[in-house]
């Protein structure tokens, strides 16, 4: 059988399997080129499929970087799926900043932020997509743990970005300026942590009324 034959009775690839490969390739392209720079046709040619096809899926290249940021995982938080229930607050806090602190520190969050930074001038669209859909979402999620601790003077949502900054703000900057060892960003998280809880989520944890 030719060559042609066998392509004709080639099985199709399942159109998600296709979704997959383009982001991926999608991915590696904007790591080494930028948003900017980064083409279609670069994209196309790194998954391997014709730029048609990659257009029949994504329409342009803002459209291929919001998938991307659809893929990226939200943190995985315990009180969401019952889970640490026999746990005192305290050390159920403790652990959701360290969620929150390990998703943020992925390499995969990590590269889309340098895009992000490297790019938000020139492409505001896409800080604001980053900031709806990455930073306000995990906000959000530490906003409803910490409502009902929150001064009366205080909101939820402000309380929430100051945890954040607390714990995840100066780790990162290091991270973003410089490769730096997993183990040593882990150490450094662990600590910031256990110091926010010590200033601040700890002493609004005891001014709480006795159940």
């Amino acid at each position: 059988m030719s060559e042609q034959g066998r392509a004709a009775r080639a099985p199709a690839m399942p159109e998600a399997e296709r979704v997959r490969l383009i982001l991926e390739a999608a991915e590696s392209v904007f790591a080494v080129s930028g948003y900017g720079a980064a083409t279609m046709e670069e994209i196309a040619r790194a998954c391997g499929m014709a730029k048609k096809t990659l257009y029949r899926f994504f329409p342009d290249k803002a459209s291929v970087f919001s998938a991307l940021i659809d893929t990226h995982e939200s943190p995985r938080l315990p009180w969401q799926t019952g889970e640490g229930e026999d746990q005192d607050e305290g050390e159920a806090l403790h652990r959701l900043l360290m969620d929150m602190g390990q998703y943020i520190l992925t390499p995969r969050q990590m590269l889309l932020t340098r895009l992000v930074i490297a790019e938000s001038a020139q492409y505001p669209e896409l800080a604001a997509r980053f900031q709806e859909d990455c930073i306000a979402r995990t906000e959000t999620y530490l906003a409803d743990r910490l409502r009902h601790l929150a001064p009366r003077h205080v909101e939820p949502d402000l309380l929430a970005e100051m945890v954040v900054g607390a714990v995840i703000g100066s780790v990162q900057i290091k991270s973003l300026i410089s490769s730096r060892d997993r183990k040593v960003e882990m150490e450094e998280l662990r600590r910031h942590a256990q110091a926010t809880m010590a200033l601040l989520l700890g002493p609004l944890l005891a001014a709480q009324p006795a159940a």
